[in-house]
C-alpha cells in the first residue's frame, strides 16, 4: 500500500467522522471547511517535512497559522507578515542548502526527497510542480516549446542535452511562492520578458553573441517567488 493512498484513505474516513459528529453535541463548534483546511495543510507540512521541501513545509504552516490565528493570539501577524515571512525562511534556506539538493535522488524512510524525471525526444515540455521538490530532465533532438508551473515548491529544468527543433524555441515560466532554476547550454541565446511581484528573475552567466545561435524566447512571471536562469 502506497503512503500516499494510505493517507487520503484515513483522512476520507476521518472526514466521514467529523461530518457525522458535526451534527450531535459531541463535536466542538468548527467550522466544517476548517477541518477539511487543516488537514489538508497539516498533509501538505508531513510532505514537505518528509520531501525537504522548505516551501512545502513552512507556507503549510503559514496557512495553519493564518486559520488558528485568533486561537493563536496572532492576529497582528496574519495574513501577509506570515506569509511573506514564511516565504523568506523558505527562500533563505533552499539557497543555504541548494548545493546539496541540485541533482541527487534521496530516499528517507520511504519518500523521495525529490523527483527525478528524463523527457526524451520531445518537442513539447509540461512541467507541473505543487508543494515539492522535483528536478528534470530534458533530453531531446527536436525541442520547440516548454510550460513550467510551479508553486510552493522548487523546480529544476535542465535543457543541456536539448536540441532546438527549428532554431528557435519557447519556455513559458509561471511561478507562485516557490524557485524556478532553468539550465540552458551557453550556445543558446535568450530574449527575456519578466514580471515580478514581490518576487525576482535573474539570469546568471551570458548565453551566445552570435547571430546564428539557437534563440530561445522566454516569457516568465513570479510572485512571492524567484526563477534564475542559468548557461552551463
Amino acid at each position: 500500500m502506497k503512503n500516499k493512498n494510505l493517507f487520503w484513505g484515513i483522512t476520507l474516513i476521518l472526514i466521514a467522522v467529523c461530518l457525522l459528529l458535526s451534527y450531535t453535541d459531541i463535536m466542538p463548534d468548527i467550522p466544517f471547511y476548517k477541518i477539511l483546511l487543516t488537514l489538508f495543510f497539516a498533509y501538505m507540512t508531513i510532505k514537505g517535512i518528509f520531501n525537504l521541501s522548505f516551501y512545502g513545509s513552512f507556507m503549510s504552516l503559514a496557512f495553519l497559522g493564518c486559520l488558528y490565528s485568533k486561537e493563536l493570539g496572532i492576529t497582528s501577524i496574519t495574513p501577509l507578515p506570515l506569509l511573506f515571512s514564511a516565504f523568506l525562511c523558505s527562500a533563505g534556506l533552499s539557497l543555504i542548502f541548494k548545493k546539496t539538493e541540485k541533482k541527487e535522488k534521496i530516499h528517507f524512510s520511504g519518500f523521495n526527497r525529490e523527483q527525478t524525471v528524463n523527457f526524451r525526444d520531445d518537442s513539447f515540455v509540461a512541467v507541473d510542480n505543487n508543494f515539492g521538490s522535483i528536478n528534470k530532465y530534458v533530453n531531446s533532438n527536436s525541442f520547440s516549446n516548454a510550460r513550467i508551473n510551479n508553486s510552493f515548491g522548487k523546480s529544476n529544468i535542465y535543457f543541456d542535452n536539448a536540441t532546438l527543433q527549428t532554431n528557435r524555441a519557447e519556455i513559458q515560466i509561471n511561478n507562485s511562492f516557490g524557485e524556478v532554476n532553468i539550465y540552458l547550454p551557453y550556445t543558446w541565446k535568450i530574449n527575456l520578458s519578466k514580471r515580478a511581484t514581490i518576487g525576482d528573475i535573474k539570469v546568471n552567466g551570458r548565453g551566445s553573441l552570435a547571430p546564428d545561435a539557437p534563440e530561445i524566447t522566454i516569457f516568465a512571471t513570479t510572485s512571492f517567488g524567484a526563477i534564475n536562469i542559468y548557461f552551463n
